[in-house]
Parts: C-alpha cells; structure tokens; sequence
C-alpha cells in the first residue's frame, strides 16, 4: 500500500438505474476538491439503502478500510454518520469487488493520476453538474430572496436621511447601516462606533446547579475593548457581515478547550463570539466568566443540543429559558444571542426567540472542523474560500486549537476587521 495519506471520502449521493449501482464521493486529492464515482456491486448497494438517509443535517463518511470476519464469512467495512456533535458509526457487509474499491482509493495521490491510470477501473470523475449538487444541502438551509431589491432601496433612504441628520447635528453616536453585498436575503447589521462596556448584573437567583459550583473570578485587570471591534445585531437572523468584516465563532461550548482557545485570541488581540451549551456551562463555568472577563461575547447553543425545530413550542421555550438563566446567572448580564444546533430553526423558534429579546446567528463559512482528521484542512479551507463578509463556525476541538494561531494571522494579512457580535 502506498504511503501517501488518504482524505476523507465523504458520501454524497447514491443511485442506480438496475443496471449499474453508483456512489458518487467527495474528496481532497493533491489539496483539490475532487468529486468521485464508484461502481459498486447490487449487494452492497443494497447495504448502503438500509443504512443512509441524507438530510439537510447528516453527513457520511466511508472508511477506506476492510475486515474479514471469519465467523460469518464475508467482509465489513465502516460508515460514520455526523449529525452536529453526535457520531455513529456502523458496519456493514460488502462485497471483494467493494474492498478492490477501497484498495484502490488508498494509491489516489492526485485527480490527474486517477485520470490517467487505467488500473482504476471502478472509480471515474464525475462531471462538473455533479460538482453544484454539493451546496444543495448548505444552500437549503438559507433564507428565500423576497423583494431584496425594493427592501435594500427603502433602506438605503432611511440611512441617507438618519446619517445626514446626525452629522448635522453632531451627536456624540452615530449609527450606520450597512448593508453586505449578497444574493442572501441578509437582514441589517448596524455598526456602532460607542457603546457602554460595563455589564449590568442581572437581578436572578443563580439556579441550584450552578450555585454549587465554584465559580473563581479572574482578579488580573481586564484589556479594554474598543467600540468599534463589536457588531450590533440588528435582525432577528444574521447569516453574513458586510464587506471588509469578518466574525469568528465557536460552538458547543464550554470545554476543556475554551481557556486555551480564549488565550490565543487574546494573544492576537482578536474577540470572538462562543455559542455555549447550558449543559456545558453547568460542568465548566469557570470558562464562561474567563471568556467574559477577556471580552468576548457568549451566546446560547440550547441546553443539551437537540434539534430545537423538531420539539414543542412549550419544550423550545423550556430550553431557552433554562439556558438563558445559567448563561446569564455566571456572566451577569442577559443573553440575546442564539444559535439553534444545526442551524434548524422554524417560525415558532423564531417567534419564541423573539419574545425573549434574542437574535439568531447563523454563518456563511464552515471548515467542518469538526470531522477533519488532519487540522490543515482547516487553514487550506480558510484560504481557499471567501473571507470578507463572513461568519465563521468553529467547534471547541483540539484540530482548532492546533490551527487557530495559523487563521488568526491570515484573515490580519488580509486586511479584515475581526469583530465580535453582540
């Protein structure tokens, strides 16, 4: 077997027409996207009908390795399937002809290779229509475009009427909307150059859990945070910033990785915002008030991760309300901030989520961090895609952590404002 490392093979579809059975695969060869098709057995497709259901949330990853299983006679191979931070993996049976496949795919080192070299006999390049059936499962979560065009220009009056009044008169705050240049239905972002930093301690009881645990404050005095390094969130969903800006974010939350992860932002002089689970926040809240203390912003990721669009409004309500008073009992101040787990939201969320003075952050640019096996996946995702205008999505990981230095100091080489959201 060669050498060379093997990419992630990610699923992406599977189809037959009764007479040839296909997966068609997604991997990096020689740092290049490349989208591949495997002819497989009836046998085995069969396997991977019973096993797979894509969704707008799951994702699937083939292990390029095989096991023979004397007990039962026949060969095993492994697929994972990610769905935000639960994994599964399972084994299932597959045919000589599916193994040959797997062998082959371990010698893969580059797209030109494979075109050229005719021992690959089960594997061939998909076309590039094959390519845009990626960024359907991204590209459904976003918001439909509605009039964008006669919103943008009412808009545009109100702030030349508002900007001109403002400057007229002096005032010591002036507020600019800006807008980000996007085919998205993107909501408003105001950029505020004053805002108060002192934090309001909130008037609750901490809840029962919380009050058990020692929370140590840092008694070191705290870096001042200039105004101008915060977005303030004017719509009740955010998927982008605009051009020039870029916002970093982490998830799931907090962990034994978030001292770690703070410091090196600290280090860089950079804010970032973490969305935290309130589960989390109850094992480690002595992270919470760190984050806090170094000036970054936290908002909520529900309490235990679950799919808040597929539960009751009441049970959305619950969570919510329970997250929010651990979150804001440890940092003193209310949470407006919501990121749903998995990006699933419906209007009854966002109804709720409104009630309770909250706004919903999404994010335009994901390096997947969480399913990469080697952290410079990462670093070559961020270089590759766009960096203006976006809201990175981070996990609290040890790849993230290995790398984050690295994108810290390639978004400063490229002249973008890192902000945080509030």
């Amino acid at each position: 077997m060669s050498n060379y490392k093997t990419n992630i093979i990610e699923l992406h579809s599977i189809r037959s027409d009764s007479i040839l059975f296909l997966l068609n695969v997604k991997t990096i060869l020689n740092k290049k996207t490349v989208f591949l098709e495997l002819e497989i057995d009836s046998e085995t497709y069969d396997q991977f009908k019973k096993l797979v259901i894509f969704d707008n949330y799951s994702r699937y990853r083939l292990s390029l390795r095989s096991k023979w299983d004397p007990f039962r006679n026949e060969f095993l191979s492994t697929i994972t399937k990610s769905n935000g931070s639960i994994i599964e993996s399972y084994d299932f049976k597959c045919s000589e002809q599916y193994v040959e496949i797997l062998n082959q795919l371990n010698t893969i080192q580059s797209a030109k290779k494979l075109s050229i070299d005719q021992k690959y006999k089960f594997i061939t390049i998909c076309s590039e229509v094959d390519k845009k059936r990626t960024k359907q499962k991204r590209d459904s979560q976003k918001i439909p475009q509605k009039r964008i065009k006669h919103l943008i220009q009412m808009v545009i009056g109100v702030v030349v009427i508002l900007v001109t009044f403002f400057i007229a008169f002096n005032n010591i705050m002036i507020n600019v909307n800006i807008f980000p240049e996007t085919t998205e239905n993107e909501k408003v972002v105001k950029i505020s150059s004053e805002k108060n930093m002192n934090s309001v301690a909130a008037n609750t009881n901490k809840g029962d859990e919380v009050s058990k645990t020692d929370v140590v404050l840092n008694e070191e005095p705290i870096k001042k945070v200039n105004a101008e390094d915060y977005f303030i969130t004017e719509s009740e969903m955010t998927y982008s910033l605009p051009e020039g800006y870029a916002a970093i974010t982490f998830d799931d939350g907090p962990s034994k990785y978030t001292k770690e992860i703070v410091d090196i932002l600290v280090d860089q002089d950079i804010k970032a915002t973490f969305f935290f689970i309130g589960q989390n926040a109850v094992n480690y809240p002595q992270y919470v008030t760190y984050a806090k203390q170094q000036q970054m912003s936290i908002g909520s990721h529900s309490w235990e991760h679950k799919e808040l669009s597929e539960v009751s409004s009441s049970e959305q309500i619950t969570d919510l309300n329970k997250t929010n008073e651990v979150l804001s009992s440890i940092i003193g101040e209310p949470v407006t901030l919501l990121r749903p787990p998995y990006g699933a939201f419906n209007e009854q969320l966002k109804q709720n989520a409104r009630n309770q003075n909250m706004k919903m952050v999404m994010w335009n640019r994901d390096p997947e961090d969480w399913r990469v096996e080697d952290s410079e996946e990462i670093i070559e995702y961020i270089r590759e895609n766009g960096k203006s205008g976006s809201i990175y999505l981070f996990h609290e990981t040890s790849k993230t952590v290995e790398v984050l230095p690295k994108i810290l100091e390639y978004l400063k080489q490229h002249d973008i404002k890192l902000v945080v959201l509030q």
